[in-house]
Parts: structure tokens; C-alpha cells; sequence
């Protein structure tokens, strides 16, 4: 895991925020939603990966309050070495945060600048600060040109944008942002990955999504979750060393593919000129003319869960 402590300006080490998971965890009826989920989570973004039903929004819910856990505590520390239960620090720690859900909920006939004015009201802003944060974050999220329309005639993607501009408004400590580029085109994901990145340098980012993409260069560490459990908790480069060795490339006919779908994990199908080429994940070399190829997170992510279990389709 990421030991990295940064030294302030008379070179002693600066601590850091913190925030501590403590066997967290959460039971409907049978089903383990969350099983003693344990991190110390310190400035930088940190991915929540995994299928559905894996645990993330479970997770989610609970760090904003909207949930309550069967057991564990949570704890947070802002440059002290005693944390506190967030649980005691009540609003004073709801205060710290910043949540984009999957599916926000807005007014229809507020305008973008409206809905952005009432959230920064709700958040105890003054209108001088709010002035100057919302015409900030309008364009760097590319929304300055809309902020008089009604929210009801965004697109999915304008909507989306919307979504993680009122959870960084008023400069949360903490932000957690659920699937932040569904609905967004390549350009609009690329510049709203920078944008995150940028502005995690002083927070802590949860960041729960299916899109390997979003986070294979970006997350400081990556937490794979499955059946409410950590599998994997290390850096994106840690994760997809373990599969050096595992990821081919074989060259085909168009007749061959469905036979060797069948006897080997293959991640994906490209039709050539010549021929079919095929990725496929495999302990050792699979034909005696396939070629090794550098793994990528989503290798990683797929010699775990399936390959049915990812895909920048998921969103």
C-alpha cells in the first residue's frame, strides 16, 4: 500500500487526514452486504471496484449516513492523531462532505446557476464565496454556456457534469462520487478525470465505478470488493503486475474463434484483414504462436471477476 507521508516546509513530516474503516459491515437478512470492511484512507482517490452486488453502494451509504452499519465504526482525524467516531461528530462531519449518487435527484425547473445557488445555501456558503466557486466550477465542468437552462432540458451527460458540481462545491475534505462519467462522451470523461485528479490533491476521493478506464491512472489505490469482502487493496501497477505473464494475443480464423472461446477466458475479439485476433487470459502460453502482451487493469479486474463482470458499457 501507498506508505507516502509528504514533509511540510521546515521538512517534518505533515500528518495526514485520515479516514478509518474499523470492521465495517452490514447484513440484509441473510445476504452480507459489507463484510468486516477495515482501510485507513489518506488524500488522494481511492477506486471502489467490483460487480454488483459487491458491496460499493452498501459502502457509500453508510460513509454519508443514508445507511447505518450492524457493526464497525468509522473514524476521522483532520490533522490530529486522535480520530474521531463519526457518528459523534455528527453534522460536523456531514459537513466535510461532498456525495455525487449514481442517480441524482434535481429540481426539473431550476436552472443549472438556481440549483447550484440552492445547494450552496443548503452548504451555509456565503454569496460572495458562492459567486466565485459556481462561475469556477461551471467551466471546468463545461456547463457555462447552460447555466440559465432549466435542469429538465440537460442532456444525460449535462445532468451528470451537473451531479459532481454541486458534491465539490463549498471544497468538501472528503468526496465521494458514485459512476462520475456515466452518460459522458470520450473527451468530457478525459477532462472530468483531470478535473478530479486535480482537486484530489488536498481530499479524499472514494470513487465507486465499472469503468476500469476511469481509474487504471489516476487512483492512488485501487480496493476490489467482492460479496461485501476486500480481495485486493494495492496500486493500479501492483494489481496488474500479477498478471505479467497471463495475457496473449493468438491470431485466428474466423472458424477458430468459437472452439477457442470455449477452452480458453478470451477478453476480447478483434476482426483483421487477415484474420481474427483474440485476447485471451491464460497461466501459461496458450498455442505455441501466441504472443505476450503488457497486462492492463482491466486484465487484472477480469482474471477475477469474469468477463462478463466489466466493460466501459457498465455504467
Amino acid at each position: 500500500m501507498n506508505r507516502y507521508r509528504p514533509e511540510n516546509k521546515n521538512g517534518k513530516e505533515r500528518k495526514l487526514m485520515k479516514l478509518i474503516f474499523q470492521n465495517v459491515s452490514k447484513s440484509y437478512g441473510k445476504n452480507k452486504a459489507l463484510q468486516g470492511f477495515s482501510a485507513t484512507l489518506t488524500p488522494g482517490i481511492y477506486a471502489l471496484m467490483g460487480p454488483n452486488g459487491s458491496g460499493k453502494s452498501t459502502l457509500v451509504n453508510i460513509l454519508t449516513g443514508n445507511l447505518s452499519s450492524d457493526s464497525g465504526d468509522i473514524y476521522y482525524s483532520e490533522n490530529e492523531d486522535n480520530p474521531e467516531n463519526i457518528l459523534n461528530m455528527g453534522v460536523r462531519f456531514r459537513e466535510k462532505l461532498g456525495f455525487m449518487p449514481q442517480y441524482p435527484g434535481y429540481y426539473p425547473n431550476f436552472s443549472v446557476e438556481r440549483f447550484l445557488y440552492y445547494i450552496a445555501a443548503i452548504k451555509d456558503i456565503d454569496k460572495k464565496e458562492a459567486d466565485k466557486q459556481i462561475a469556477d466550477i461551471l467551466k471546468r465542468v463545461e456547463l457555462e454556456d447552460v447555466r440559465k437552462r432549466p435542469i429538465r432540458t440537460l442532456s444525460g451527460g449535462m445532468k451528470q457534469r451537473l451531479g459532481l458540481s454541486q458534491a465539490v462545491l463549498g471544497s468538501p475534505k472528503i468526496l465521494i462520487l458514485d459512476e462520475p462519467t456515466a452518460g459522458l462522451d470520450p473527451k468530457q470523461r478525459i477532462e472530468i478525470r483531470n478535473y478530479i485528479s486535480e482537486i484530489a490533491l488536498d481530499k479524499i476521493v472514494l470513487l465507486a465505478t465499472h469503468v476500469v478506464s476511469d481509474v487504471e491512472f489516476t487512483a492512488k489505490e485501487i480496493i476490489m470488493l467482492r460479496k461485501g469482502q476486500i480481495i485486493a487493496f494495492d496500486s493500479a501497477a501492483a494489481l496488474v503486475k500479477t498478471t505479467e505473464g497471463k495475457v496473449w494475443n493468438i491470431t485466428c480464423s474466423h472458424d477458430e474463434v468459437a472452439q477457442l472461446q470455449k477452452k480458453y477466458h478470451v477478453t476480447n475479439i478483434n476482426a483483421e484483414d487477415d484474420g481474427v485476433k483474440l485476447r485471451v487470459l491464460h497461466d501459461g502460453k496458450p498455442t505455441e504462436t501466441a504472443a505476450e502482451v503488457m497486462p492492463t487493469l482491466e486484465d487484472y479486474y477480469l482474471s477475477i471477476f469474469g468477463a462478463d463482470e466489466v466493460s466501459d458499457k457498465i455504467i
